[in-house]
């Protein structure tokens, strides 16, 4: 399945509107909810007091909250973030389905946590919030997942967005920002070339990709069954017929996800594959 370059429609997607629902109106609550005796920002924000008092929650859920001081800033900063969470959000969720990607944003948004952690130690800062090293990580992934298929599309707008922040993070000293964001992009990377396989379209990083590749090919196979044989289920004979095989495999991936296969059943489907699209060319020679 290839990645869609653009959303093909509104956010359409259950899980994603959840996401956007949940960071719009904790990031409101935020700024208006004090003005009624409430805050819920303390519980929500990473820093250093908040760690020390045992809330380790919050190296997920600052995402939630804005650092933003003013209505305006608010509106702007949120708004911007939204639209680009839905922008590359959309394609990723479709291409790599709603477990993966909310892997994917938690696992920046908690790389990022530890990073801001350690900076807000070092560099005194009091606090740490917003969705930036998750979305970085999503820029990430998109941009290798589109390079995997057609690396004439413009995962440009990626580069320049993850460059842009991390400058603008350097540029105003922001130290916490720019580690976790540093950290997104790098569990970004490492998502695309753990879980979905892909190579980068960098050449010198390329060989230490492969071996990765061949690592997590070698663990999968050590964890499955030794028996790898495909039987039917009502006469629990083997299947052999290349057609039958097939069969059982997409109904498989159909219920289950690609990832439930054997090494050797995605090759032998690749085989498989192989030879139908040579056979009708053979027939056209003669």
């Amino acid at each position: 399945m290839t990645i869609p370059p653009w959303p093909t429609s509104s956010p359409r997607l259950t899980h994603l509107k959840l996401l956007l629902w949940a960071i719009g109106l904790s990031a409101i609550a935020c700024a208006f909810l004090p003005r009624a005796g409430i805050l819920l920002a303390p519980y929500l924000v990473l820093s250093l007091p908040a760690l020390s008092h045992g809330f380790v929650w919050t190296l997920l859920t600052y995402p939630f909250a804005y650092p933003a001081a003013h209505l305006i800033d608010l509106i702007l900063r949120l708004g911007l973030d939204l639209v680009l969470l839905w922008f590359f959000g959309s394609p990723l969720i479709e291409r790599t389905g709603s477990k993966h990607f909310f892997f994917l944003f938690f696992g920046a948004t908690l790389a990022g946590g530890l990073a801001a952690a350690g900076a807000l130690h070092l560099f005194q800062f009091p606090f740490f919030s917003g969705p930036s090293p998750a979305l970085l990580g999503l820029y990430t992934a998109w941009a290798l997942l589109h390079t995997r298929h057609d690396s004439s599309r413009p995962t440009w707008l990626a580069a320049l967005l993850i460059g842009g922040s991390l400058f603008l993070d350097l540029f105003a000293h922001q130290w916490p920002t720019f580690l976790a964001d540093l950290a997104g992009v790098l569990f970004g990377y490492i998502f695309c070339i753990m879980v979905e396989k892909v190579t980068s379209p960098i050449t010198w990083l390329q060989p230490l990709e492969r071996g990765l590749h061949r690592l997590c090919e070698k663990c999968h196979r050590h964890k499955m069954p030794q028996h790898n044989k495909v039987v039917d289920f009502k006469t629990g004979q083997p299947i052999l017929d290349d057609d039958q095989f097939m069969d059982a495999m997409l109904a498989r991936i159909s219920l289950y996800g690609e990832s439930v296969l054997t090494p050797d059943e995605k090759n032998r489907m690749r085989k498989i594959s192989e030879r139908k699209s040579i056979k009708p060319l053979h027939d056209d020679d003669r």
